[in-house]
Formats: C-alpha cells, sequence, structure tokens
C-alpha cells in the first residue's frame, strides 16, 4: 500500500476538492409553480462517487508518490481554498489518472472523480448547449404518451398540455439529460469499485443504464403532466422521493447486474494491470 502519510492525504484531498465540488455546484430552482424543473439529485451519486475514489485509493500498492502528483494535488487544494472548485476537481483527477502509472486503483480513483468532474463540470456548460433540442424532445416523447392515454392532450415546444386547462413547463432541471448524467455517473463509479478496469462488455452495460434512466424521466413527464394533483405529488409531494428512490436502486441494480455480467463474458486480469480510462475520459 501507499505509505500511511501519502495514503490520507491522497484521500483527503480528493476529499476536500469533490465535496467542495458539490457543494458549490449550482442547483435549479423553480420559479414557476406549474413548471417540471425539479433539482437533478445528482448530490448522492457524486457522495457515492467519493467513497468509491477512496475505497480504491485504499487499495493502491506500495509506491512514493510523484513530483507531478504532489504538485497539482497542492494545487487542487489551493484552487479549492480559493473557490475554483471546478478546476481543483479536474486537476485532482488529473493527478491521479496520470501521478502513478502502473497502479490500476489509483488510476480507477482518478477515473471516478473524473467522472464526477464531467458531471459537475462539463456537462452544465454542455447542456446549455444542447438544451435547445433535448427539452422539446422530452416534452414531445412525454405529450405523446399523455395524449394515448387522454385523448385531447397536446404538446408544444416545452409545454405539455394536458386536459381541463392543466399544462407543464419542461425546464432543464427535468430533462432526460440530468439523468442520463445519473448513470454515467453511476456506471463509472460501480464499475471502477468492483475493478479496476474496462471491458468491451461494460460499455452496453454503460447504454442500458442511460436508457432506463431516460424511461424513468419521460415517465415521470407522463405523471405530472396527467393533472395538478398529479403534478403535486409527483413534483413537489412525497412521490419525487419515490422517483429518486426508485431511479437510484435501478440504475445501481442494473450497472451492478451488468458488471457481474460482463466479468462471465470477458476474461479475467490481474489487478496489477495497467487499466485504460473510461472511453468518454480519453481511452
Amino acid at each position: 500500500m501507499l505509505q500511511r502519510t501519502q495514503k490520507i492525504i491522497l484521500i483527503a484531498v480528493v476529499a476536500f476538492v469533490v465535496c467542495g465540488m458539490m457543494l458549490a455546484t449550482p442547483r435549479l430552482e423553480v420559479s414557476d409553480a406549474d413548471a417540471v424543473g425539479a433539482q437533478s439529485g445528482l448530490q448522492v451519486f457524486e457522495l457515492l462517487g467519493l467513497l468509491a475514489a477512496i475505497y480504491c485509493l485504499a487499495k493502491a500498492r506500495s509506491m512514493p508518490a510523484t513530483a507531478f502528483q504532489s504538485a497539482s494535488l497542492a494545487g487542487a487544494v489551493l484552487l479549492s481554498l480559493l473557490n475554483f472548485h471546478g478546476a481543483a476537481v479536474i486537476i485532482a483527477a488529473t493527478s491521479l489518472l496520470c501521478g502513478n502509472l502502473g497502479d490500476a486503483n489509483i488510476k480507477a480513483a482518478g477515473t471516478i472523480v473524473a467522472a464526477i468532474a464531467v458531471q459537475a463540470v462539463v456537462a452544465p456548460f454542455v447542456f446549455t448547449k444542447v438544451a435547445p433540442f433535448l427539452l422539446p424532445l422530452d416534452a414531445a416523447a412525454a405529450g405523446f404518451l399523455l395524449s394515448m392515454i387522454l385523448p385531447g392532450a397536446s404538446w408544444s415546444g416545452t409545454v405539455i398540455h394536458s386536459i381541463n386547462g392543466h399544462s407543464v413547463v419542461v425546464l432543464a432541471g427535468c430533462s432526460s439529460f440530468h439523468n442520463l448524467s445519473l448513470a454515467m455517473l453511476c456506471w463509472v463509479t460501480i464499475t471502477m469499485a468492483y475493478r479496476p478496469y474496462w471491458t468491451r462488455h461494460d460499455l452496453w452495460v454503460g447504454a442500458r443504464a442511460g436508457f432506463i434512466q431516460i424511461t424513468f424521466n419521460v415517465a415521470r413527464l407522463l405523471l405530472v403532466s396527467i393533472s395538478y394533483p398529479m403534478f403535486h405529488f409527483w413534483h413537489d409531494g412525497v412521490g419525487r422521493h419515490y422517483f429518486a428512490a426508485a431511479a437510484t436502486f435501478t440504475a445501481t441494480l442494473v450497472v451492478a447486474m451488468g458488471v457481474l455480467r460482463a466479468d462471465r463474458k470477458a476474461p479475467a486480469r490481474s489487478p496489477e494491470a495497467p487499466i485504460s480510462p473510461a472511453p468518454f475520459f480519453g481511452g
């Protein structure tokens, strides 16, 4: 294992910058009482990712920290203290991915932190560019299903019109993009915590997890669009907690079962073998 002091420092830095990123990430607020825009709820998976990264670091072999790793981690702490949390978590991920080229567990921890950085820093920026195209698709999918259930229901742009004058607006917080981001973060976290390398079968696991989460999101949009009582239950009431719990449980179950099945299809590798980062992290 890493020397005790170095391991404590690594864990402390990762925990510090990731928790700082979680607290600093802006959350969407709902200004219209009849608009669909709940908070993303991804902090649960950010915390899961943090714990998984710490677990991977705890399994690391004994080797001294490189000068690059020490300097970059120190820089991450400094940037986090200066409230540049996005840059801090990216630097922390880079230092873990590039600092110890021969240790798969440290690279696995870096891949998880990089996934958190993508979800918290990169994804919001990308979403601002693609939201005009994604939100109408969400509204169209839910509106089409609603029209099959309630004759006379329709949709226009990002607005879903039910019967009896009930309408909802699909805002950024309820986009399927956020559910997809949740699924991908869950996928990376669980896979790297289970084994510090990727197989080609893992791509299918990630695709299934993303599809199921998008299906969950469209189903929720459908439920809140039926009537105001349904909106109140699934958006403002206890139903939103049921939905979050179901989505979280399903994402975790699908990925966990998928990873186990992928292991049965792919030959086992030594945990000491070099690791390839996740496909969307440059691998």
